[in-house]
């Protein structure tokens, strides 16, 4: 049975069980164990048209596609990560500041690189420890198997380094009917960018 059809208790499970995510691609290929392509392509598959399931911080398992219909701000990262993943908030807070001062609403989806460690449990402790605790923000773990798939649409490169996960940063916005308005993938840029 594909994970997609899993009832919520089964899901979990699945996603909680397995191989440890960073050791599993640290055996697969050294320090650089899995290089995802695409990423500075757009994609043909829509996120929203692909029918993901994943588990919120709630412990709701929830279908990524029930998400079209809002204008987005989608990334992926994880939450132990030490690096890009604090810019990355910093960047996204930033731009929840400069959406409120336009009288801007977006929904907020982090979406998870570790599916194995990224519990609700870890998302709710990375959520209260930075702050994120806006109802518009949604910290979604997708299964294992899923996981890559979603990577390759976003066009979010990750790999081992280090017995560490690295990834791109990247920060997209999608309009409502799920299509892909502009792209940020510079840190040191402005995320303000995106809400033109």
């Amino acid at each position: 049975m594909s994970n997609l059809h899993l009832p919520a208790s089964r899901l979990s499970a699945t996603i909680k069980q397995g191989y440890p995510m960073r050791k599993s691609l640290a055996r697969a290929g050294g320090y650089f164990a899995c290089w995802l392509f695409f990423s500075q392509m757009v994609c043909a598959a829509s996120l929203f048209d692909s029918h993901f399931k994943a588990i919120d911080d709630n412990g709701n398992v929830q279908d990524i596609s029930a998400y079209k219909g809002k204008a987005m701000m989608v990334t992926m990262e994880y939450s132990d990560c030490r690096y890009i993943c604090s810019t990355t908030t910093y960047r996204l807070k930033q731009l929840q500041d400069a959406a409120d001062a336009r009288h801007q609403s977006y929904t907020f989806l982090i979406i998870s690189l570790d599916p194995v460690n990224d519990t609700p449990a870890a998302w709710t402790r990375y959520r209260k420890a930075r702050g994120l605790m806006r109802d518009n923000w949604h910290f979604l773990t997708p299964s294992q198997q899923d996981m890559p798939q979603i990577a390759r649409i976003l066009g979010i490169r990750y790999w081992m380094m280090y017995d560490h996960l690295l990834h791109d940063y990247k920060v997209i916005r999608f309009d409502p009917d799920g299509s892909q308005r502009a792209v940020l993938n510079d840190a040191g840029a402005d995320p303000a960018v995106l809400l033109k």
